[in-house]
């Protein structure tokens, strides 16, 4: 069944009597907002879970930020030696045998 031949829906019934109904009080059509301002107005995004959503993005930011503490918290004594910064010496490694 192709697009030219289905039947139109409901809604276009209603947005067609719509329009007559305004082209008897007014003489004119409306314009395009005018007809599409309800359409606007209705679409609102909703969360149907809001407790779910965020316990989902509490779990999946928790490992993140561990990780991201533990990353932090192990390079920050890097250079120290004995309380004192020695990042910017170059380590030598001398074996003793």
């Amino acid at each position: 069944m192709s697009r030219l031949n289905r039947s139109p829906d409901q809604t276009q019934d209603l947005r067609e009597q719509m329009i007559d109904q305004f082209k008897e009080e007014n003489g004119q059509y409306p314009s395009r907002t005018d007809v599409h301002k309800k359409n606007k107005n209705k679409k609102k995004k909703r969360m149907k879970y809001p407790v779910i959503s965020t316990l989902a993005i509490f779990f999946i930011l928790t490992p993140v930020l561990i990780y991201s503490i533990w990353y932090y918290l192990d390079n920050r004594g890097a250079g120290r030696v004995n309380g004192v910064d020695n990042s910017h010496y170059e380590n030598v490694f001398i074996k003793k045998r």
